[in-house]
């Protein structure tokens, strides 16, 4: 009888050993599935934060200095990838259907405050595209610039879901 009793105690301890090691496997797996829950809103909200940077100039009535604006985003982005095809931001200005400039996702011999002509040939933005953006025209009493820009489009990587192509449309006012 004595030995009985003490089979039942070790046969217990057995018991709530096993108990404790599952209790414990569950909580280690809750954990690390919150834990990827986490990174996935975190990496959500990252996408978001670094797309919003993009489309907040995608509308009708953009400056040139706006569209200045999207292209030094666009090399900073490019730069920090490594000029990678596909991982950066291309910027393209258009005039009609023709485009005018663009800035490349992959051309790492670009410099800030540089964009490609429909050529291919390097133009700095301020003394060489600029001017002809700028340019002012009478509106009544007062002086307006003469183009507006708009966003015609933007094109996401399927893969990262991140911008990686804004098309910038010269209108004439």
């Amino acid at each position: 009888m004595e030995n009985a009793s003490k089979a039942l105690l070790m046969a217990a301890g057995v018991l709530i050993g096993i108990l404790i090691i599952s209790f414990m496997m569950l909580l280690l797996r809750k954990g690390g599935q919150m834990s990827s829950e986490y990174d996935n809103q975190l990496s959500d909200k990252e996408l978001l934060k670094f797309n919003s940077q993009f489309e907040i100039y995608h509308k009708e009535d953009n400056s040139f200095f706006d569209v200045i604006t999207a292209v030094n985003l666009a090399y900073d982005v490019n730069t920090s990838v490594g000029w990678e095809a596909g991982n950066g931001v291309t910027v393209e200005i258009k005039e009609g259907a023709a485009v005018k400039y663009k800035m490349p996702d992959s051309d790492s011999s670009m410099e800030k405050y540089q964009m490609l002509d429909a050529s291919g040939h390097q133009k700095d933005i301020y003394s060489d595209i600029i001017e002809k953006y700028t340019e002012l025209k009478n509106v009544g009493t007062s002086q307006a610039y003469k183009y507006d820009f708009v966003c015609e489009e933007i094109t996401y990587n399927r893969a990262s879901g991140r911008v990686n192509k804004m098309v910038f449309s010269a209108k004439e006012k």
